[in-house]
């Protein structure tokens, strides 16, 4: 979906990721994907029990620049990915000139494991009949709702 750089795979006792010996050089800089934020992993998806599946928001083609810190250190209140947020190189500009990031709806069949559909339909291809009456009619009314004030 997102086009892993980091790791290799998943290790099938631990369920973690490999790490992939070519996202990282050293501490050199590497650009690696998908970034901080993941390809799925922050965002919300459903099962539909009448199609039997799994709907995902999915991102492709994040990337970001991993700039190892030689003086960072474990904190627990913070995010730790170690990244040198000074880092000024020439990574910065080839980071810059990739083509942007998209998403993508995916329609996953858990029982075949792979994507039924994907891409990026309307709201009237996902939503029930009964979901698309019920947000006609919280739009329909807000709309008759007098405006508030402004302060």
């Amino acid at each position: 979906m997102s086009g892993v750089t980091w790791a290799s795979g998943l290790d099938a006792k631990t369920g973690r990721p490999m790490e992939s010996p070519a996202a990282y050089a050293g501490s050199q800089p590497v650009i690696v994907s998908p970034d901080p934020g993941g390809a799925h992993n922050w965002n919300p998806m459903s099962f539909h029990p009448g199609t039997g599946l799994v709907y995902l928001a999915a991102k492709a083609g994040t990337q970001i620049v991993h700039s190892p810190d030689p003086k960072w250190k474990y904190d627990p209140k913070r995010d730790n990915i170690g990244t040198d947020i000074h880092y000024d190189g020439p990574l910065n500009a080839k980071l810059r000139s990739l083509p942007p990031p998209s998403g993508e709806l995916v329609a996953w069949n858990p029982v075949e494991q792979r994507a039924a559909w994907r891409g990026m339909p309307s709201f009237r291809e996902i939503l029930t009949a009964e979901q698309v009456r019920a947000i006609q009619a919280y739009v329909l009314a807000r709309a008759k709702q007098p405006a508030r004030p402004s302060s």
